[in-house]
């Protein structure tokens, strides 16, 4: 399912900051059956903070969460194994020159419709080793806004580069103090909802259990990866 070579050919990008965009990680039969068989939108429950409006989904952890199997097709239970796999995670180590060996890893979905947005802000480096976003949009168009939109400092005007969330397109992120990032609001004429799957890679020694309340506050279903 996996394309590893994608990984080991990529080019990491050093402005405004570390980060690399991939294309066709996933094989084109392979991703359409995961966009078709996204988690339903019963899943998710909208969360609003002041500057950010989403539709945040499920997570998937491999150090909190309930033992039970998450109700997803077998499609994506076979992607996050592959994603969670020592030959994936050796590659990323590759590429970006991190040692992600004392590091659990975790998954979220998430869906935006019209009026959604992301906030501006940078992942905190001493707790966020690394950031994959995978895309499952069959098509979308600039002007339909819901762009992840590299930024060369603090300023949600300040644009360096919009990454359209399409099919077959991800990016990774290397935290630190300058990597800001936002996602531009979702406009009307978005034909659909946008989604998105987050992978995050936390040190062992983070302890996730203030997340994990926040989590269940927010109706999020957190399942335990075995």
């Amino acid at each position: 399912m996996i394309d590893l070579s994608v990984i080991c050919q990529a080019r990491m990008e050093f402005i405004p900051y570390r980060w690399v965009k991939l294309e066709n990680l996933i094989s084109v039969n392979e991703r359409l059956n995961l966009a078709s068989n996204f988690p339903e939108e019963r899943w998710f429950h909208e969360f609003v903070t002041q500057d950010s409006r989403v539709l945040a989904g499920p997570i998937l952890s491999e150090k909190i969460g309930i033992l039970e199997a998450p109700p997803f097709h077998p499609v994506w239970q076979t992607l996050i194994a592959s994603l969670c796999s020592r030959e994936y995670r050796t590659a990323l180590e590759e590429l970006t020159g991190l040692n992600l060996k004392n590091h659990h890893l975790q998954f979220a979905f998430t869906r935006m419709n019209s009026g959604h947005k992301g906030s501006s802000h940078v992942d905190n480096p001493a707790t966020v080793k690394l950031v994959q976003l995978l895309y499952f949009n069959e098509e979308w168009e600039h002007s339909w806004g819901g762009c992840l939109r590299i930024l060369k400092n603090e300023n949600p005007e300040s644009v360096f580069q919009d990454v359209l969330p399409l099919l077959g397109s991800s990016v990774i992120l290397m935290p630190d103090e300058k990597s800001w990032h936002t996602v531009t609001t979702v406009k009307p004429e978005a034909l659909r909802a946008r989604l998105a799957l987050k992978m995050t890679f936390f040190p062992d020694s983070f302890d996730m259990t203030q997340s994990y309340e926040m989590y269940k506050q927010m109706g999020r279903c957190v399942y335990k990866l075995s």
